[in-house]
């Protein structure tokens, strides 16, 4: 049987292939039955029959027909050759499929251990937010002592991204996108107080709450996707909601006056568009 489906696919034919090989086929059965009508018109039907074998059979008609014969030959292996490397093309791209499907499901297994990473990355981030806020003395921000250390975003969940945003489709790259602008965004500006608090510059206690929202915004983007990394019939997100986020705030640790400070704040940008989707 699979040799049958690989004849069959390798001799499958357009419609214009069958064309002209109908036309070729047909041109050469009415050279050989002209032949035979001049014959029966000039000769008895039995000496006819005869003559008819003996003409086969003594193959002289492929000298008459030599030319019509190379070429329809010449047509078959052309179309036999054409047939033979599209089935080549065709495995070639079976191969690929199959290698970016695979490479899909490879990060697609490993992408709740990232979203974890994530997650933690953007609690730690917030705890340091949430030290800072508690050393703003007239509206300014002492440092504390030990200095804050500023975590970094983790690079195995960043090569899953990586590979996800590769083989997947336009609309879930979208969300992926997302989620690496929000890191690197967040990142940035966690980055930036740590130059503040060495004393190169000036960290205005305001400013806090948008690094809170960032690693809010973080931690919302990563944990949006943990439905879709653990249930294969899941899609991705198109982006996060004002429950999600507000969720998120709570997790970064931020809780009662400074939650809803936050929250409010939030649900301003999402008014603004900053966030997109909202309940």
């Amino acid at each position: 049987m699979h040799s049958f489906q690989m004849f069959h696919h390798i001799f499958k034919l357009t419609r214009w292939q069958q064309f002209f090989i109908g036309l070729f086929s047909g041109v050469f059965a009415a050279a050989i039955a002209i032949n035979i009508a001049c014959i029966f018109a000039e000769l008895p039907p039995k000496q006819v029959v005869i003559l008819s074998i003996r003409w086969l059979g003594g193959l002289s008609w492929i000298n008459e027909y030599q030319t019509l014969l190379t070429g329809i030959a010449a047509v078959v292996a052309a179309f036999i050759s054409v047939a033979h490397i599209r089935q080549q093309i065709d495995q070639t791209a079976q191969i690929e499929r199959d290698r970016i499907e695979g490479r899909k499901f490879s990060a697609r297994a490993m992408l709740p251990l990232a979203l974890s990473k994530i997650c933690q990355y953007a609690e730690e981030s917030g705890q340091v937010v949430h030290l800072l806020m508690r050393h703003v003395q007239e509206e300014q921000v002492v440092i504390p002592n030990p200095r804050p250390v500023i975590p970094t975003i983790p690079e195995e969940a960043l090569t899953v991204l990586r590979d996800l945003v590769e083989h997947s489709s336009q609309s879930e790259r979208r969300y992926y996108f997302k989620l690496i602008s929000a890191l690197q965004v967040q990142n940035s500006r966690l980055s930036g107080i740590l130059y503040d608090i060495q004393g190169h510059g000036s960290l205005v206690p305001t400013a806090l709450n948008f690094y809170a929202l960032d690693a809010a915004e973080v931690y919302a983007y990563a944990s949006g996707l943990y439905e879709y990394a653990r249930d294969w019939d899941k899609t991705v997100p198109s982006g996060i909601t004002e429950s999600e986020m507000e969720t998120a705030i709570h997790l970064v640790g931020f809780w009662a006056e400074e939650g809803d400070e936050l929250f409010n704040q939030a649900r301003r940008l999402f008014a603004s568009g900053r966030y997109g989707s909202s309940d």
